[in-house]
């Protein structure tokens, strides 16, 4: 027994050795074997983390290590790297360990707060752990001077159901950092039943970002307006879409807020926009933004895009647009659309016809196919269809 137990420590003196000597794939493998001994182990990896400043990838792999027990020495190792590793990346691996310890962490990192050297890494540590406790920790967090560390503080205080956060959210709005007002803005949309409960409107809050001068920003507030969804939030965009010195760039991003929001009050927008917009990037954006919509909806979103079709078969338009809306056909699965995507199979592009034979496919293909093959074998007068037709049957 007694030499079997020497055997079982030379294969941890093994281990270690392989750790402090190896190449990165055996050193990978060590710190396994290294973990299988529990916290017999643990002394010895302190030890050796003393010993190797010159050598930023041992401390990466012990650090990796400590991670996995659950011991106070560890803890406390890990807390001594955020600021006195010799690489920033063995600093930073102690940030994100020590956000997977959680609740444990909290206490120990809340102490290095109060230390210029190790504030940001513990900051960013914070901002991982899921766990109310850090809230208070954070709040003051965002009077910071690095934009970076109140962008992320912000960022993860947003994912908290706490009314405690919602002020913060709104002096993120006027944050002179753009990254900022963003992550507060995406907060706000999150949070905004606590808006709510404290008497303040989320879309009266909101719309002023669509004037910020970041373009970024205003592309937030759409997103975040679309996430709303609701009617006055809908409103907001449909009467910012239709500006008429609206960036193009800034439209697009409303037009895909509002096909994302899937709310009924988005059609008409969507449709006036598109039959007064002037630009192939705005059209194609509102085709696309309609075949998002699904569920109730999709019959309506149907009927809006076959009106497209109708308004379009008197003029010369780009085949993307007719590629587009065949696209957008077949992902709202409507089976009205069957015939106005038979009709583009006469369409010489061949863009166009695949695009259509893909709709049909989606929409019920065997009973298409069924009637494409009846079609074929009638004498139709329109040569053009008749050879579209064989060509999907021959693609099918």
């Amino acid at each position: 027994m007694q030499l079997w137990n020497e055997g079982l420590v030379d294969q941890l003196e093994i281990a270690f050795f392989e750790l402090e000597q190896g190449d990165f794939q055996t050193r990978w493998d060590a710190t396994k074997q290294i973990l299988a001994w529990g916290e017999t182990a643990l002394p010895k990896l302190l030890h050796l983390l003393q010993e190797s400043d010159e050598d930023w990838e041992l401390q990466w792999f012990i650090a990796l290590t400590l991670g996995q027990f659950q011991h106070p020495d560890a803890l406390q190792t890990l807390v001594n790297l955020l600021g006195h590793a010799g690489d920033p990346e063995v600093s930073q691996m102690a940030s994100q360990i020590l956000a997977q310890m959680g609740s444990q962490a909290i206490d120990v990192l809340a102490l290095h707060l109060h230390q210029p050297e190790t504030r940001p890494l513990a900051v960013q540590a914070l901002t991982r752990i899921a766990n109310k406790r850090v809230i208070p920790l954070l709040l003051p967090c965002l009077a910071e001077e690095d934009p970076r560390l109140r962008q992320i503080v912000m960022e993860s205080l947003s994912q908290f159901q706490d009314q405690r956060i919602v002020p913060a959210m709104l002096q993120g709005l006027q944050d002179v950092n753009a990254e900022v007002r963003i992550a507060a803005i995406s907060g706000l949309s999150y949070l905004h039943p606590l808006v709510t409960d404290i008497g303040l409107c989320p879309v009266t809050l909101l719309e002023p970002m669509l004037q910020d001068l970041r373009l970024s920003v205003c592309q937030a507030a759409a997103l975040a307006l679309g996430r709303l969804g609701t009617d006055s939030a809908i409103r907001v965009l449909g009467n910012a879409v239709q500006g008429h010195n609206m960036d193009l760039a800034l439209q697009i991003y409303i037009v895909q807020a509002l096909g994302h929001s899937n709310a009924a009050a988005s059609l008409p927008y969507l449709q006036q926009l598109w039959l007064d917009a002037d630009s192939l990037k705005l059209g194609r954006a509102i085709i696309k933004a309609i075949g998002q919509m699904d569920g109730s909806l999709s019959c309506s979103a149907t009927e809006i895009l076959l009106s497209f079709l109708e308004r379009l078969s008197g003029q010369e338009p780009e085949p993307i647009l007719y590629q587009e809306i065949a696209n957008a056909l077949g992902c709202l699965k409507g089976e009205t659309a069957v015939p106005a995507l038979i009709q583009l199979l006469a369409q010489p592009d061949i863009g166009v016809r695949l695009h259509a034979i893909a709709a049909l496919k989606q929409i019920n293909p065997a009973p298409t196919h069924l009637q494409l093959q009846s079609l074929a074998e009638e004498r139709l007068s329109d040569p053009s269809l008749q050879a579209g037709i064989a060509f999907a049957l021959q693609e099918w």
